[in-house]
């Protein structure tokens, strides 16, 4: 009986078929695309791998990464832009960012960036 489990046991050190090597990607539901960057199973997601990599910094928890013009599959360097929360939430609530126009689209982001630098001058002088 034993000898008939075998067949179906699973030998050492053997790989999974669906298992992914590392560098290959994967599409998330929502369309972004995921790096497998080290084992067992450590992913990372392909704009903010590239956004590190064009800007030599290591990203923290809290970074985002925006693409500017709206298209998850272009990972070009200009296209790749690094905000705060606080500035998406500006952007989102009080700003037009549903555009095509890319000029339009890096105006609302330089905005959003000016008035969050605003908000923390003030914020410094409310301090002092």
């Amino acid at each position: 009986v034993y000898e008939k489990m075998m067949l179906g046991m699973a030998k050492r050190k053997t790989i999974c078929p669906k298992q992914k090597s590392i560098g290959e990607e994967s599409v998330t539901t929502n369309g972004y695309i995921k790096v497998k960057i080290a084992e067992p199973d450590v992913w990372e997601y392909k704009h903010r791998f590239m956004y590190e990599q064009y800007h030599n910094v290591k990203l923290k928890s809290d970074d985002l990464i925006i693409f500017v013009d709206n298209n998850k599959k272009n990972f070009d360097k200009d296209n790749l832009e690094l905000i705060n929360r606080s500035i998406l939430s500006d952007i989102n609530k009080h700003l037009n960012f549903n555009t095509d126009d890319m000029e339009i689209r890096k105006a609302v982001i330089a905005l959003a960036k000016a008035r969050y630098e605003l908000k923390m001058k003030k914020q410094e002088l409310r301090k002092e």
